[in-house]
């Protein structure tokens, strides 16, 4: 498990983005203007899931779940803290991921 540290998005045109290596289980800070990059890299489809700890009614609410094709790179978010934020794991959001073997992931705050 890792934390990943959000990077502040500038106006400074020649900001470098700086990609970590995941783990099978990633976490960061979730809010309104946090944005989660993964870039898969790998020869196969890698399957992400953002664990949306909360209940409504009694019942649980479904994890977002999304598949990155080979090659590709999808920006997700924003991650409000009423969905994301698990009270169990200090108000962190889960990310879980089907494969880790060349697969980058990047946390931005707006």
């Amino acid at each position: 498990m890792a934390v990943l540290t959000k990077q502040k998005i500038t106006d400074d045109p020649g900001k470098a983005v700086a990609h970590t290596a995941v783990a099978s289980t990633d976490h960061f800070e979730p809010d309104e203007h946090t944005l989660f990059m993964v870039k898969n890299n790998s020869g196969a489809a890698v399957t992400v899931t953002f664990v949306t700890p909360v209940t409504h009614a009694g019942k649980s609410v479904g994890d977002s779940q999304v598949t990155v094709g080979a090659g590709n790179e999808f920006l997700f978010g924003p991650f409000p803290r009423r969905l994301y934020a698990d009270p169990a794991n200090d108000g962190l959001c889960r990310v879980n991921y089907s494969a880790t073997a060349s697969i980058v992931a990047s946390v931005y705050s707006l």
